[in-house]
């Protein structure tokens, strides 16, 4: 669609009256992120269809994989929409995304062997919408625990992020308003809020499930740590968003 109609105009998709104009990545004109992340969506639910439609997932993985493939052999950035719904960080994340889940959904080799030889991993503050790289990070941390070798990096780094975000880690640098939310940006805030309340749950998971603890310079942080911080997040966000439902949800406060 036309992303200045649809900014304003925040209502269920079937009542909007508003052109729905559609545009396509090819060869010609390529979008990794749009490909890998796409290709990311398509394995990670293959996982959960597998035991319930076994021919939709896997429908769903061979999808991944040539969009996977495409992704990687026309490596271009995104700009049909800009500034609204351009990748301002890059592809590299995205293809790491790709091919993490891929590994996930499949255990071959040549998709972790894509992770430990030719990805570009970061440290980074943030998980949302254009920044992947923290989410890789937390899957790669698993994969670590489990005694998978070459991911020692990705786990510091994931390390990296749960350190940056925690309010009384050292390292600290993301902001937080007076009632102790997390605060990303002035424009839809929450998404950002949410998505990281999301990953500190997962990690938590597995810092219980392996015993283990964060450190971040002079001081460790256990599962439960995590675990409240998250559900701090949550429960600020039920109580600022009180009576009306969020935008995936039921229409009758939308």
């Amino acid at each position: 669609g036309d992303p200045v109609d649809d900014h304003n105009c925040w209502a269920p998709p079937e009542k909007m009256k508003t052109k729905r104009s559609v545009k396509v990545i090819d060869s010609s004109t390529p979008g990794s992120e749009i490909a890998a992340e796409t290709a990311a969506a398509m394995a990670s639910s293959s996982i959960v269809f597998r035991h319930v439609d076994h021919k939709y997932a896997r429908s769903l993985l061979n999808k991944a994989k040539l969009l996977f493939d495409f992704a990687k052999s026309h490596k271009a950035s995104y700009d049909g929409e800009c500034p609204f719904y351009c990748s301002y960080s890059g592809y590299n994340d995205e293809l790491m995304w790709a091919a993490t889940w891929l590994y996930m959904a499949t255990k071959k080799s040549i998709y972790l062997k894509y992770i430990q030889e030719e990805a570009i991993s970061a440290t980074v503050s943030e998980f949302s919408w254009d920044l992947k790289y923290a989410g890789v990070q937390v899957l790669l941390t698993q994969l670590h625990f489990k005694g998978i070798k070459g991911l020692e990096t990705f786990k510091a780094h994931g390390e990296s992020y749960i350190c940056s975000v925690l309010p009384d880690s050292p390292y600290h640098q993301i902001n937080l308003s007076p009632g102790g939310f997390i605060h990303m940006r002035d424009g839809a805030n929450t998404q950002y809020a949410t998505s990281t309340s999301f990953l500190f749950t997962v990690y938590s998971d597995l810092l219980a499930e392996y015993k283990q603890k964060v450190r971040c310079g002079n001081k460790e942080f256990d599962s439960t740590h995590l675990l409240d911080f998250a559900r701090k997040q949550y429960d600020v966000a039920a109580v600022r968003t009180a009576n009306r439902s969020y935008i995936c949800d039921t229409i009758l406060h939308a």
